[in-house]
């Protein structure tokens, strides 16, 4: 039976990404180096933070966003500085603060729409193993020849931008489709119906290397034969 997979992708121009928020190095940073810099910097790293060496970039170096996140919280609750420490004014403040805010939400949106573009992204393993067990009702193997995801540079197997779909991949996807569907669409005669019963026998010892029972100990029993071939896949009760 002929399969068709529709991928479905944006065919519209790639809206132009809003402008990074600017004014870290000539406005942030100084004030940072002033305040800051001298728990959080070279010599020392309270809360092992280091500010001066940290990106501002927060598109490329996620990992400096959450850094960047949690040191708006702390401002926010005046937390930072300490009271020990010289405090910021209300100006650096709210130049600290504003440009945090902007950057990270700009960061925010960027990472939501991948810079405007927007991106087809395949299902996990997992994913397509739930998907095709709960379209087709048979919960059997789908995806035992399909490549493991490869993890991405935050350490999971979920992360969007490392499902990009591959040419191979999608050779992959359509095969255990097609599979699965030979097991689910039957055409022709009925299957023929196997019924076999195991009753629980109360001999439990072997004779003569005969078996005599079925119940071999508390944990081998219900042992028997069937005579007839069976299909090595389907439900068995």
């Amino acid at each position: 039976m002929p399969l068709l997979f529709m991928l479905c992708g944006s065919l519209f121009a790639k809206p132009e990404s809003p402008a990074a928020p600017g004014g870290y190095e000539d406005q942030v940073r100084p004030i940072l180096q002033a305040k800051c810099f001298g728990c959080h910097g070279e010599q020392k790293q309270k809360g092992k933070i280091r500010l001066d060496t940290l990106s501002s970039d927060l598109i490329k170096d996620v990992r400096s966003a959450e850094t960047w996140h949690d040191v708006r919280g702390v401002i926010n609750l005046g937390e930072m500085p300490p009271d020990d420490e010289e405090d910021l004014t209300a100006e650096e403040r709210k130049i600290v603060l504003d440009w945090l805010n902007a950057t990270i939400e700009h960061a925010h949106k960027v990472h939501q729409s991948k810079g405007g573009q927007v991106v087809l992204r395949r299902l996990t393993r997992d994913q397509y193993q739930n998907t095709m067990r709960d379209l087709l009702g048979l919960d059997i193997n789908h995806i035992q020849d399909i490549p493991r995801d490869p993890m991405s540079p935050d350490g999971l197997r979920n992360n969007g931008s490392s499902l990009q779909m591959t040419g191979e991949q999608m050779e992959h996807y359509i095969k255990a489709a097609r599979d699965a569907l030979d097991k689910a669409i039957v055409t022709g005669p009925q299957p023929k119906m196997f019924h076999h019963t195991f009753k629980e026998s109360s001999k439990v010892r072997m004779e003569s290397g005969e078996i005599a029972g079925n119940r071999l100990g508390p944990k081998v029993r219900f042992i028997g034969r069937i005579k007839d071939d069976y299909p090595d896949e389907g439900p068995f009760e």
